[in-house]
């Protein structure tokens, strides 16, 4: 004899959701939509990837609909020293080499950088990005450090014997920041004054 469902029987039923950031799989107990507002904040506190997450300290989110992915930016800043601390940015083709590279590859993987600056010591750069939220802080400077290397060993192989014997251009850590847009104009300011670009031939 098969089971009998009783008048006005409802079995609960848990909602899956996944967070579209982190992959991190959320249950929905009470079985409610949950707005993009929702997720994030539910997320936040259990997100696999901190570097993402912790950059949202200024979500902006226009549509908080269902189909709203999450913050409208993330904003970071990045600092990036070469390998030894080599002084090699005093070369004004090295320099506009690496910055076509960051560009390109940016462009890549839809990366958007919106100040880009060669240190004062001739041996770092700075960038602020805003990175995509398909991909984490650490994936974008990889791609970032990545291809500008190989460009740059490419189009110049005498950097390799004469400077980075060791066949990495960057150093192993790199630095970076969370900008909001409260603050993002003092940290511009802050790059572009580093720049020396200008000031090499």
């Amino acid at each position: 004899m098969g089971f009998k469902k009783p008048v006005g029987f409802s079995p609960q039923r848990i909602e899956p959701h996944v967070c579209k950031t982190c992959g991190y799989f959320l249950t929905n107990p009470e079985n409610k939509t949950l707005t993009a507002a929702q997720r994030i904040k539910i997320c936040a506190a259990f997100c696999r990837k901190r570097d993402v997450m912790n950059s949202m300290s200024f979500p902006q989110i226009k549509n908080t609909g269902a189909d709203a992915l999450g913050p409208n930016y993330n904003f970071q800043h990045l600092v990036f020293t070469t390998k030894y601390g080599n002084p090699v940015f005093d070369n004004k083709n090295i320099i506009e080499i690496a910055r076509e590279a960051f560009y390109n590859a940016a462009a890549r993987h839809h990366i958007k950088i919106k100040v880009l600056s060669f240190g004062d010591n001739f041996a770092h750069v700075h960038i602020e990005v805003d990175i995509p939220n398909t991909i984490t802080v650490s994936d974008a400077v990889r791609y970032l450090k990545g291809y500008s290397s190989w460009a740059l060993f490419k189009e110049i192989p005498t950097l390799r014997t004469e400077w980075f014997w060791g066949g990495e251009f960057w150093g192993k850590h790199y630095g970076n920041g969370s900008v909001g847009p409260q603050g993002e104009n003092v940290v511009q300011n802050y790059i572009t004054r580093q720049d020396i670009s200008n000031k090499v031939s």
